[in-house]
């Protein structure tokens, strides 16, 4: 056995072999949830009396377990006022985080987690559509971890020049206990985003001297990439902790502390770890003051990290995350799943350049027909001139095409593998455009669509369906109303013209209290555009976005802030997003349940 592996083994015997305070990820992190694999479902009106049991309450640096829990001890009701705060979820990074984390930690490109390695995908947080890291809760889940801390640290092992302090690359043999103990204390706040208190420190510095020891005798950097290991496996690392060691009294809540401000923001704008510039804002207990806080904001949504933090928002809000691995029917020849990874990018591009260079208005978002394509992409949509794979900026057809709700990533996403699903699409745009959630009938299947009347159009075929019960047409009336909308656009989003026949994309929908009619997506979408329904349904939108976790009826003062802020801006998406991180919802949290108070 060579050097390198025997190194790899040892160090992960000693990573794992630690039980010093919650070091190293080896088991599950679940809290007490009930059953296995399974988080509670709070409601708005219930949410703190449903949020898991202890586990995930206990502060950094105490050993707790971290599981993603509501963090309320499971006794807590919501607090009552309508300007307050709800509980703070322990959760775990979700995986472009964790990714985006390690790659802005080491500062360079890093193996990352890759869910076909085996790792568990990403969960849908609270049936609300955003997503959270999935709980590491299986053994084969910790033995990844493992194997992951050990290629990352292992990559980190060409930038130790960088990463160590200054002097402390290559440090004599007297002064390498000091320069570990400056490693642990200036890579430690980094990667846990906060500075280490003295257990931690303690704890590290007892594996680097395990590591040093004459029964195992690895090197001064053999021994700091045991070191960087164990921090990448650490709960600190791997999930977000917003329960402070020493929480702030604020009247009946407790105000976050600097460092958690400052990963709220990061993780908001970038889907990443705070930048130099937070740390320092945090250091100087400059991120107390919600002007400050919004300077910040400000800062973080033009900076060019942002494009990835502005994807993973509109991504997840229109549930188009998973379209590359969906299956399509063969026919569709000009799709594959690249192609369903270009709409994913294409739909974060377009967002982002609408955030950062263009208008930022919420009627842009859904009439705008300014997008990026590649090449294979441009093709479904019927654009010439595109070569090659990099994305590049397009102007649509007008005459089909209209904002963010005609890309071939909604579209597709919302679609059966060989037919579009008007339902799909019309569901998801009343729960996450509208806000308007529509409650299944009970104990009523519909026959399968493509099994009622073979060889009519599509729209027939779903009416026919949707009217074979009782209790389906009260409800399909509205969702088939706006699902038909998107006729024109096929099981992949290339527009369309004759199913059966010409297509009849039209329909009413109720907006502002009174019916609009439409002829096809074109005109929906710019009726849909200035509607007071998806201006208010925005604002809620992200806000649970940004709490991942349904908003409480106690938290609506903060709702209605951000709403303000928005009218009063002319309806800016970006004046809506600052005005998210001045609000109580953001800045504070419910106590835990029994927490005691300075």
């Amino acid at each position: 056995m060579s050097r390198p592996e025997r190194l790899a083994g040892t160090l992960a015997a000693a990573v794992a072999g630690l039980a010093l305070s919650g070091l190293a990820c080896t088991g599950s992190a679940t809290g007490a949830r009930g059953d296995e694999g399974e988080d509670p479902d709070p409601t708005p009106m219930a949410m703190g009396g449903k949020g898991g049991g202890k586990g995930g309450s206990t502060p950094p640096g105490q050993g707790g377990k971290g599981g993603d829990t509501m963090g309320t001890g499971g006794t807590t009701p919501p607090l009552p006022g309508t300007d307050k705060a709800g509980p703070a979820p322990v959760r775990r990074l979700t995986i472009a985080e964790f990714n985006n984390t390690v790659h802005d930690l080491l500062g360079a490109d890093v193996p990352g987690i890759v869910v076909d390695e085996g790792f568990s995908a990403d969960v849908e947080a609270y049936t609300r559509g955003f997503l959270r890291g999935a709980t590491v809760g299986s053994s084969n889940d910790a033995r990844l971890y493992l194997d992951l801390g050990d290629k990352i640290s292992t990559a980190a092992m060409a930038h130790l020049a960088t990463l160590a302090p200054q002097g402390c690359g290559a440090p004599a043999a007297g002064g390498e206990m000091d320069c570990a103990k400056k490693f642990i204390e200036q890579f430690g706040l980094r990667a846990y985003r906060r500075p280490l208190d003295s257990g931690e420190q303690a704890d590290l510095l007892a594996l680097y001297t395990k590591v040093r020891a004459s029964d195992i005798g690895l090197t001064y950097p053999e021994a700091i990439r045991a070191l960087i290991a164990g921090m990448i496996q650490s709960p600190m690392f791997s999930y977000r902790w917003e329960l402070g060691t020493a929480p702030a009294k604020d009247g009946d809540l407790v105000r976050l502390n600097d460092y958690e401000i400052a990963s709220r923001l990061s993780y908001l704008f970038t889907a990443s770890m705070p930048d130099a510039d937070l740390f320092a804002a945090a250091a100087a207990q400059n991120l107390t003051d919600p002007d400050k806080i919004a300077e910040q904001a400000r800062r973080l949504l033009a900076s060019p990290k942002a494009k990835a933090g502005l994807a993973e928002f509109v991504t997840q809000w229109l549930g188009v995350t998973s379209l590359p691995t969906l299956s399509k029917d063969e026919s569709f020849t000009k799709y594959t799943p690249a192609v369903g990874a270009s709409m994913v990018k294409e739909t974060g591009l377009f967002f982002a350049a609408l955030m950062q260079t263009g208008s930022g208005k919420l009627e842009d978002l859904y009439t705008s027909t300014n997008t990026f394509v590649d090449a294979p992409l441009a093709a479904l949509y019927g654009v010439s001139g595109v070569t090659g794979t990099d994305m590049k900026p397009v102007k649509l057809d007008a005459t089909q095409r209209s904002g963010i709700l005609t890309h071939g990533s909604y579209l597709a996403a919302q679609a059966e593998g060989d037919h579009p699903h008007p339902i799909h699409r019309g569901l998801e745009i009343l729960e996450k455009v509208l806000c308007h959630p529509i409650v299944p009938p009970a104990n009523f299947v519909p026959p399968p669509v493509r099994d009622v009347m073979p060889g009519v159009s599509n729209r027939t075929r779903y009416e026919l369906s949707t009217s074979a019960g009782p209790s389906c047409p009260a409800c399909h009336t509205t969702i088939n109303g706006v699902g038909f909308a998107f006729e024109n656009y096929d099981a992949v989003g290339a527009y369309r013209t004759d199913d059966a026949g010409p297509i009849n994309a039209s329909g009413t929908i109720e907006l502002n209290g009174r019916d609009v009619m439409f002829k096809n997506a074109i005109e929906f979408t710019k009726a849909l555009s200035t509607s007071e329904n998806a201006r208010g349904c925005f604002v809620s939108q992200f806000l649970e976005y940004t709490l991942r976790r349904p908003m409480l009826e106690n938290e609506e003062g903060s709702r209605n802030a951000i709403e303000e802020a928005f009218t009063k801006s002319g309806f800016d998406l970006r004046e809506l997003l600052v005005a998210t991180t001045k609000t109580l919802a953001f800045t504070h949290r419910q106590p835990l349940s029994g927490e005691g108070q300075p």
